[in-house]
């Protein structure tokens, strides 16, 4: 779970750094893209969830998963898509 503290962004005990940075998970494939472009404000972490991160002016924490053709394909057959939709229109409702 993501939490900013004192300016801060840590995913659990560790620590992805501050918190005006987008963090771009290393296995994505604009990773090493962004290594060799030395930007400030984006940085390149080890993301458990979520394939960016970071933190909107308000504090609120975004994790936002990036999608591919296949990746929907697959999330149709085995229903998570399904699931997904349905937590989102109603959080409240417990499914399998």
């Amino acid at each position: 779970m993501y939490e900013v503290r004192n300016g801060v962004l840590y995913n659990g005990k560790t620590e992805l750094g501050a918190d005006d940075v987008i963090y771009v998970d290393g296995r994505q494939d604009v990773a090493e893209s962004i290594r060799r472009g030395n930007r400030k404000k984006v940085s390149v972490a080890k993301l458990p969830e979520g394939d960016y991160v970071f933190v909107t002016p308000a504090g609120l924490t975004v994790g936002i998963e990036e999608k591919k053709a296949n990746d929907l394909a697959s999330s149709l057959r085995s229903r998570r898509l399904q699931l997904s939709l349905i937590h989102i229109s109603e959080p409240t409702r417990r499914t399998p």
